[in-house]
């Protein structure tokens, strides 16, 4: 991101222009390397402008794991639109997870990092509960149809999210020999394994020909600063 005159920006985009900034550090030299005057500099502002938004470092980068949170949750919510079954709409909220992280890598792990986000941060807590309730409201939907015990919903929202996390971890880590890592490769893959997981566990059959993304969808679903 190119650095832009420091009187570009007024009282209300630079938030947006900070994150955006942070953004681009993350994703090419990790969280380690992340300060508050580099940001400011990428973001062609002065090196005391965070403060007026972010008391701590941490606070900022709390703040950036929201919007991936929010990011997400609409990821999921996107590729499971239109799916009537809840047994294929968990595949489909998994599919949504996965491509979620394969394409925003830098961002998915930081929203994991205990260490370097505030749990407790309001935005953050609100926007992983939204997240999660995408995952616990399709759950719900498969014990409320009879295709498992109420009793036991917990436990499979645990062992989905598992799947799903650990498969996308995989990838990001290139745990995986594959030729290539475009991340169609891994939205195959998740196809497939969120599929075997539903019939296996919910007894729903495994579709032939599982629905090929969209290439737009990738785009819609970029987290936006806000």
């Amino acid at each position: 991101m190119a650095a832009r005159p420091k009187d570009s920006y007024h009282h209300g985009d630079l938030r947006a222009a900070l994150l955006a900034a942070l953004g681009d550090i993350l994703r090419e030299d990790g969280v380690t390397d992340i300060s508050f005057r580099e940001v400011a500099r990428r973001a062609g502002v002065s090196h005391a402008a965070p403060a007026h938004h972010f008391k701590t470092r941490t606070g900022l980068l709390t703040a950036y794991a929201a919007l991936g949170f929010e990011a997400l949750g609409r990821a999921m919510e996107e590729e499971a639109a239109g799916v009537v079954d809840p047994r294929h709409r968990l595949a489909a909220v998994g599919r949504g997870y996965v491509s979620f992280a394969a394409r925003h890598d830098a961002q998915f792990l930081l929203m994991f990092r205990a260490g370097d986000v505030d749990p407790r941060d309001p935005a953050f807590m609100a926007a992983n509960a939204r997240a999660h309730a995408v995952l616990r409201d399709v759950v719900m939907a498969c014990a409320e149809q009879g295709h498992l015990d109420k009793e036991r919903a917990r436990d499979l929202a645990v062992a989905a999210w598992s799947l799903v996390h650990g498969l996308a971890a995989l990838w990001i880590f290139g745990a995986f020999d594959w030729r290539t890592r475009e991340p169609s490769e891994v939205d195959a893959l998740a196809a497939r394994v969120t599929d075997l997981f539903v019939e296996g566990v919910l007894g729903a059959p495994v579709r032939k020909n599982p629905p090929k993304r969209a290439p737009a969808r990738a785009r819609r679903t970029k987290a936006r600063p806000g």
